[in-house]
Formats: C-alpha cells, structure tokens, sequence
C-alpha cells in the first residue's frame, strides 16, 4: 500500500504553501515528492491525501461495482408520495445517529445512496442527552445541541420523502435525581414528569415524525432499576398516552410499538408483561424486537431466552393470536450487524461474513411478516458494531488530521480507512480511537473491504430495501407459510427458500424476493405462484383498507426477473442472469412466472403495461 500521510505537501496545499516552501526545497527527495504528489492530485478528485490498496477486492470496472437487485427501482420521476403510515405499510432502512455540532455531517451523508434506498429512518431520542436541562423541555426557547442535531436529520428525511421514528428513551438526571450518566436507569419521581416530557418531545417534532417507539431493551437491568410493571406505569403507559393526545388533539396520527428487547435476556416475560395490560395493548400498533447477529441470530444459555431472533418473532405471533390482538403488527426496534474485520459468529476475521448474517437475519424476518426493519447508517463511535457506510472526509478535516483515505468510487468525498470515533464540531473534529475504553475492543481495525465506501452488508440490506422501493408508498404483500396468502414454490422444497413480497402502491406492482439459505446450491428452475390481489390477512390487512388492490382476473401484467449469486466478501453480484419482460394473465386470482435455473438471490417485478 502506498501512503501518503507521511509527505509534508498534503498539509502545505491545504494553507498557505508559500509558508512551506523552504522545507519542501530542503533537498531533492522533498523536490521528488512534490513531483508525484501533483502527480497523484491529478488522477484522484477528492481528498489530497489517499491509500491505494494493494489486490484490492473492488473490480476495475465500474459497472461490476454493483450489488443484486433491480436499481430502477429505486429510480424516481416526480415528487415523493405523500401518504399517511398504517400498520400494514413494509420499510427497509436504516438508523441514524446523527451528532451534536456536525450538521454538515448529517447533510453530506443524506445525499449518498442511503438517501435515495432506504425508505425510513430511526432516531434514538436519548433524552439524558437530548434533554440535559429542565429548560431544555422548553423546546421552543432552550433547545439542547442533541435534540436540534436530531430534529435537523429528521428534516433532511423528510425533505426526500423518507419516513422517520423517534425511539424515546432513559430519564433525564434531573428528573430521576440522578448524578452521572450510570444513573440513566434510575426512576422517576412521577408519570406525570415522563407524560410531560414526551408530549412536548412530540409536539416539538410534529408532523415530521411518523413512528414512535417507546423505550429501549426493557428487558435488560442496565436500563432501568425498577421491575416491570414500575417501568410499565412510570414510562410505558405515560408516554403512549402523550402521544395519543398530541395524536386526538391535533388529528396527526402516529404509528406507536413498545419497547425492543435485548436479544440475550428473558424476551418472552417481558412480551407477556405488556399482553396483561389491556390500557397499553389499546394505545400501540405494533410489537417491537430486536434484530441482531448475536450468536447467528440465536439466543441460547438460559432458559428464558429465545432460540432464534425470529423465533421471538413465532412466539410474540403465536400469543397474540392467543390474546385475540390479531392486528398488531411486528416490527425491529434495532438492528445490528457485527461489522467486517472483526471476528462475528460466522468465520474468521476479515471474512466478509456480514454478507451471510444480514441475509439470514433480514430474510428470516421479513418473510414472518417483519413491517420496519433497519441497520445503523454509519460508522459511529460505538466499537461493536458498523453502520452500512464508512465515514466519508465530509469537510476535509480528516485529511488535515493525517487520516489514511480511499477515493470515493461513488464519487462522494473520500472514505475513511478505518473505524473513527469522532468529537467535535464540524470545523474542528478530533480522533479519539485510543481511548481506554476502547483498549479491549480492537476500535480501528482493518475493515474486509477498505476500498469500498460501503461495508459488505450494505448490499444485502439494499437488496432487502428493494420491497420498499425507496420512498415509494408499499404496504406487505405476503407472509410465508399463510394460507391463500403466500409466494408459492413449486419443483423445488420451499424449505430452501426465504421469501418475501410487497406491493408498490406507487406504482401499480408486486415486488418479490426469493434467497435460497444455502449458497454454492446447483441452479434451479423455480416455478412462482402468487395472488394478484391484496388478501386479508393473519397479520396484516386485517382493517380491509387495501384488500382487494392489485390485479384483476384476466389482466395482462409484464413481469420481468433477475436471478444473481453473491461474492461473500464483497456483496457483490455473481452470475447474473435477467430476461426481456414477458406478459402473463392472471389466473384464477394468481400470478405465475417460471425462471429457468435460479441462482440464490431472484428478485421478480409484476408491474401493470
């Protein structure tokens, strides 16, 4: 690898070089590195100081730098739908962390790819941070640096159509009497104090919020020091009531799911807790868990865990069934992915193995019905997990710090080499990686792919976002497994396959994806079956609002496939094979295709001529 940090001249084209002239010119090696670094500048666009990796892993030619899927589905004419969130609506996206004193970070991350896939965004609303000071609750006139980072992300989102969540969680300390930040978990004095500071959280924000998760991991004691039913009418049942007045008050409806869960501690009690309260299961829409690579997606050890994350996903089904709230939705309060270039449950480090924990975590999941589903956005300070994207040299201060940086092939500003956490203000960041508390975490350490702007799990995650196809309104199409309303499988065992489909209100089309579980399977002929209408569902539809879109008996629909591997270090697309739009009739209430010898990632469109 060639580094260029090492050379005085990045710094010196950066200020006033007239200053730096006498020690350029000391002798002739100088003299030499001035030649090649003009040399360098003008075959790179961005940032003055880059690493060139050495048998890089990203193809030469820029068409190959491609993941699977259908990218005009993510193309766009016109302005962004506007439309009114429902339990039955499907978004893939992503969760954002933006930072206090960075807002040029927040609008130069916006406008990369992610702004353009992913249809929703959640906010963790820490109110320890977000609300430091009691006056801090007077949005309007003491606003804290953490709440308005937020409320300026959540704009950018909605400016490009994407839908966002407020996740409202921990107790302000001076709410709870509380000292230092370990005292997050203590209780308030009253629910009247959590009632007042989420109705006000909520109003602050208004119509630019349309989801709202109600606390963070109530299953894990770190959180909260009470038991839980002291959480249930101290937090739950308080800040669900203050979001449906603002809700009845102001006719500005919101989506509202209880709190996610830690994938590792007594998930099934904790489901069970809510269940006994009939005041909260009338005031929430949806079920929340957590989606995690924890163990493969498993759980394990003690008897109160679950076996799998979706697992958890068959028992909150199964009880409420059992419960009679047939209508309630599920959906992912967090999602991780432990990042590449740190040993995961799958393979050695480095191995590229997120590629395989995100399409059996994501895939498992969303073909049992999961409605919101999301990976970190970015790189953040955290060291035990990476978002979907590296950082990027948004304002040139990475450079000035001596950051070793990778072109940009997206054409963005150049990308960080390796893991950063980051403090300051966007005019003066500073690298705090060696931190102690980082010393047994590896915080910095090589990632799979350095050259590449995303980390190799985004391209799975933008394969899943195709069922939301970008800001476009889609609502859930099938549920694996549901009788009369599932993606039927013929001349091969539907076992092998994870599916899912949606349907793009938009534009008039059923979007389907298929996974094989297993890779390096021969291809196989794949016959699909699925109904031309929205059915009324287990889960979904249920309130009869889009029964019956679709197709009608006898319609000619153009239907048009591609079937791909995957590189398992990269993301990649592998072995594509696609056809010319065909046209079929729909069929006794069905659409059918046939795609001869299907590679493990088929994506299908049935689309109106």
């Amino acid at each position: 690898m060639t580094h260029l940090k090492n050379l005085i001249i990045p710094y010196c084209l950066t200020t006033n070089s007239s200053s730096c002239l006498p020690a350029i010119f000391a002798n002739s090696l100088a003299m030499v590195r001035l030649v090649l670094l003009w040399f360098t500048m003008g075959m790179v666009t961005a940032s003055p100081l880059f690493c060139f990796a050495q048998e890089s892993l990203i193809p030469e030619d820029p068409a190959d730098r491609v993941g699977p899927g259908m990218p005009d589905l993510f193309e766009r004419e016109g302005d962004y739908p506007d439309y009114e969130v429902t339990r039955n609506h499907l978004h893939v996206g992503f969760r954002w962390q933006p930072y206090a004193d960075q807002p040029k970070n927040s609008e130069a991350d916006i406008e990369r790819e992610l702004g353009i896939v992913g249809s929703y965004a959640s906010f963790w609303y820490m109110s320890l941070h977000t609300l430091p000071q009691k006056k801090n609750l007077d949005y309007q006139n003491h606003p804290s640096k953490e709440a308005q980072a937020i409320r300026h992300a959540v704009k950018l989102c909605k400016q490009r159509g994407i839908k966002t969540e407020l996740v409202i969680w921990q107790v302000p300390l001076w709410m709870n009497g509380g000292e230092n930040y370990e005292d997050f978990n203590k209780m308030p004095t009253d629910n009247q104090a959590i009632y007042d500071m989420v109705k006000a959280t909520v109003e602050w924000f208004g119509e630019d919020v349309d989801y709202y998760g109600i606390f963070h991991e109530a299953n894990h004691p770190k959180y909260w020091e009470g038991d839980w039913d002291e959480l249930m009418e101290l937090f739950i049942l308080p800040a669900a009531r203050a979001i449906r007045d603002y809700s009845e008050e102001t006719g500005d409806h919101k989506i509202v799911s209880t709190a996610g869960l830690s994938p590792s501690r007594n998930c099934k009690e904790w489901y069970d807790v809510q269940l006994e309260y009939p005041e909260l299961m009338g005031m929430i829409d949806n079920f929340a868990l957590n989606l995690s690579d924890f163990n493969n997606g498993w759980g394990g050890g003690l008897l109160t865990w679950v076996s799998s994350v979706w697992d958890q996903m068959e028992y909150m089904d199964e009880r409420l069934n059992e419960e009679g709230y047939f209508d309630k939705g599920i959906v992912a309060a967090e999602s991780w992915v432990c990042w590449d270039g740190k040993r995961t449950p799958h393979g050695p480090e480095g191995s590229g193995d997120t590629v395989e924990s995100t399409l059996r975590i994501f895939g498992e999941c969303l073909q049992r019905g999961i409605g919101l589903a999301n990976l970190p956005w970015a790189d953040n300070n955290s060291p035990w997990t990476m978002g979907l994207t590296k950082r990027i040299d948004y304002n040139g201060q990475l450079a000035l710090l001596g950051e070793e940086l990778y072109p940009n092939f997206t054409g963005g500003p150049a990308i960080a080499a390796r893991k950063l956490n980051l403090r300051g203000p966007d005019h003066k960041l500073s690298i705090h990686n060696d931190l102690p508390s980082f010393e047994d975490s590896a915080f910095g350490a090589p990632y799979a792919v350095p050259d590449d702007p995303n980390h190799t799990h985004y391209y799975i995650w933008r394969w899943f976002a195709q069922l939301s196809a970008g800001q476009n309104e889609c609502v859930r199409h099938t549920v694996a497994g549901e009788e009369g309303n599932d993606i039927i499988l013929s001349e091969v065992d539907e076992d092998d396959y994870m599916r899912a489909s949606s349907y793009d209100r938009t534009n008039n089309r059923f979007i389907v994806l298929l996974a094989r579980r297993e890779a390096d399977e021969d291809p196989e002929d794949l016959n699909i079956t699925i109904p031309a209408m929205i059915q009324k569902g287990a889960r979904y539809h249920r309130d009869g609002v889009f029964v019956g879109e679709g197709f009608s008996e006898g319609e000619e629909i153009s239907v048009r496939w591609v079937s791909e591997d995957i590189e398992p270090k990269t993301g990649y697309r592998e072995n594509k094979i696609s056809t010319e739009p065909q046209f079929v009739f729909v069929t006794d209430g069905q659409l059918n295709i046939k795609i001869p010898e299907s590679r493990r990632l088929t994506t299908v469109v049935f689309e109106s001529r």
